[in-house]
């Protein structure tokens, strides 16, 4: 799999912390966290926060790679789809590796993916403006 040649990135920064971990910029960074997490043996403690981290970088990353061209342009087309937005993030890192997106019909959908595949994008992220904000969904068992 070739390695594409771009700038460093927020989840780039976040993965290179750990120098004994050798990260793969091409894979799914939900995959590559759960790798890390099991390379590094982390403590319930150590977890916890490697997540959040992880969580933040995620977030930030989004929100470099979306910006919206009007917020009520970007409302109405959102709002209907229904993606997973850590999958969202891999496809615009890595277009060339990684496929579109999958479009579910429905949240209940979604959230079956989302959590079967672990790939949960923080809702609670306090930066979690323009379009990541129209994108979020509530999928959170009821």
């Amino acid at each position: 799999m070739p390695v594409l040649q771009r700038s460093s990135t927020h989840l780039d920064s976040f993965f290179n912390q750990y120098a004994q971990y050798t990260y793969n910029p091409n894979a799914s960074v939900a995959r590559e966290f759960q790798r890390l997490g099991q390379r590094m043996g982390w403590s319930d403690d150590e977890r916890r926060i490697a997540r959040e981290r992880y969580r933040e970088a995620l977030t930030n990353e989004f929100n470099d790679i979306f910006v919206p061209a009007s917020v009520l342009e970007c409302t109405r087309v959102i709002k209907s789809v229904n993606v997973n937005l850590v999958d969202v993030v891999n496809a615009a890192r890595n277009p060339t590796v990684v496929p579109t997106p999958r479009k579910f019909g429905t949240v209940k959908e979604l959230r079956k993916y989302s959590y079967k595949n672990k790939k949960i994008f923080p809702r609670d992220k306090a930066k979690s403006g323009g379009v990541l904000k129209f994108m979020l969904r509530m999928i959170s068992a009821a």
